[in-house]
């Protein structure tokens, strides 16, 4: 219905497409939902906890979660922009963690990520009232819950408080008389382990965590 709404009335996708991007620079919103998935190296199991418990299995799974963002797009010529789009985006990454003689344990990684990537996009031609884009850059973000430098529970899976990642994505821009709508693909490959070992009870169970996030986002730009 969105969509609709916001094409409901272009007499002309050309003469639209011109006024939405014609300006040098513009400003806009984006609202998301992502899965937060892991790239996760195990240490050598069957291992002994530090509890004495003999931990045989490691699984995780993939979490959904929401990104909020603000976006500042820079045209650099007809079919190219540079695009800054700081956001937050809310992650959880479930660990599940298989024992001899006892049930399964459930341990989160939670993360409130400001994720802040500098994108070059490129623009087709305009075909009626649609363009299609991809872009791609490096993305710094910073996590504002870190828990890195917790050291008193032996339960928690801690993470680094800056990661790095290059982001990759495409998508459709829609052209309204009143808006402009671009649904948009994305996946973060995450460049940097973030596990922090520590004092936790299943210490050696985990070599390496690299972050890995497919989004769906919905831009609004005028």
């Amino acid at each position: 219905m969105a969509i609709l709404f916001l094409t409901a009335k272009p007499s002309d996708g050309q003469t639209l497409a011109h006024y939405r991007d014609q300006s040098r620079f513009h400003f806009g919103f984006v609202l998301g939902l992502n899965v937060a998935d892991s790239r996760v190296s195990q240490g050598n199991l069957p291992l002994r906890t530090t509890t004495g418990d003999s931990l045989v299995g490691l699984r995780y799974s993939a979490t959904p979660g929401i990104n909020i963002g603000l976006i500042a797009n820079l045209k650099l010529d007809e079919h190219l922009d540079l695009r800054f789009i700081p956001a937050v985006s809310l992650q959880q990454r479930d660990f599940f963690f298989d024992f001899i003689g006892k049930p399964t344990e459930t341990r989160k990684i939670e993360a409130s990520f400001l994720n802040l990537p500098l994108l070059l996009q490129y623009k087709s031609d305009v075909y009626k009232n649609y363009r299609v884009f991809v872009n791609t850059g490096p993305q710094v973000s910073l996590n504002l819950s870190s828990n890195e430098r917790v050291q008193n529970d032996p339960t928690l899976l801690r993470i680094t408080k800056v990661d790095y990642a290059w982001r990759f994505g495409f998508g459709m821009n829609l052209y309204g008389d009143r808006v402009k709508l671009s649904p948009e693909l994305s996946y973060s490959f995450g460049l940097r382990n973030v596990y922090v070992p520590g004092g936790e009870d299943v210490a050696g169970a985990i070599r390496s965590v690299f972050i890995s996030t497919f989004a769906l986002s919905f831009c609004f730009e005028q």
